[in-house]
């Protein structure tokens, strides 16, 4: 290939002492790009559910002489992004005319009641029960559940007699129905919270001696993630004799209702009156 001053690229390489491969021509920028960029990111912002192809079409039919491949290599690099598709909500009833919805006249006629899921300050989750008045539209009772994950084995586990005992004592003083869901056997790394954190609390400590109480749980304490997870460590200075355990009298008066899904795994634990 001859340059504009008729000589080869190998032996201007040749003469310069340089590799051929060293060599790169420079990609020419076409001169609308910056009006085409510019304009394609004002249609995806207008039609929010096109994707590159349509938006193509439309930068033709506009005058731009520019193909799908060109816009799709731009459409990535501006970071624009289809939003996903949501899936319609099916309906609870058949179409045969076997569920016939009741509409309210008056003051306590149809109630309606279904869950509400929120979040407390420190981000834990949790959901509601609310029964609402149909024809007023009044919340009438709010009604707060508590689930508990707890691994397989261990100091909570499902076996453990002293650990349904306990959580009676919590659901009697708080009022509140406490539902436990233990993690099957060797699945404790389905927790997402405690044996997850179990890596970077190593890494944190590393190389540093654990000589008191107070040292560990300033290091557990003071653990951060890149997502941006903090953990918060307390020393709980209460007594916990050695060997303490649940008789048969305690367990034989627990109002433990089990689930039909694997009972043994997942219960619940009402407050006793």
């Amino acid at each position: 290939m001859l340059g504009p001053d008729r000589v080869s690229r190998r032996r201007a390489c040749k003469v310069l002492g340089q590799a051929r491969s060293t060599q790169r021509r420079a990609p020419a920028v076409p001169d609308d790009e910056a009006r085409l960029v510019a304009r394609m990111v004002e249609l995806a912002c207008e039609y929010g559910r096109y994707g590159h192809r349509r938006v193509t079409a439309l930068l033709r039919a506009e005058g731009f002489d520019v193909n799908r491949k060109r816009l799709g290599r731009l459409w990535r690099r501006e970071g624009l992004k289809v939003p996903a598709k949501q899936p319609k909500r099916g309906r609870l009833w058949l179409n045969d005319g076997s569920c016939v919805r009741l509409r309210p006249g008056h003051k306590d006629h149809a109630r309606s009641y279904d869950f509400v899921q929120a979040r407390t300050r420190d981000g834990r989750a949790f959901r509601m029960r609310t029964v609402i008045d149909e024809h007023t539209r009044e919340c009438l009772a709010i009604a707060v559940a508590r689930e508990l994950k707890a691994d397989g084995g261990g100091s909570n586990g499902s076996r453990r007699r002293l650990w349904k005992v306990e959580l009676q004592g919590l659901a009697d003083e708080t009022g509140l129905s406490i539902s436990a869901c233990h993690f099957p056997p060797g699945t404790s790394k389905w927790n997402e919270i405690e044996h997850r954190m179990f890596c970077h609390i190593t890494g944190n400590w590393r190389g540093r001696p654990l000589v008191s109480r107070e040292v560990v749980v300033d290091l557990i304490g003071s653990t951060r993630t890149k997502t941006g997870l903090e953990i918060r460590a307390e020393l709980d200075v209460g007594s916990d004799p050695v060997g303490r355990g649940a008789r048969e009298q305690q367990m034989e008066g627990l109002p433990v209702k089990r689930e039909k899904f694997h009972g043994e795994w997942n219960y619940t634990i009402r407050p006793r009156e």
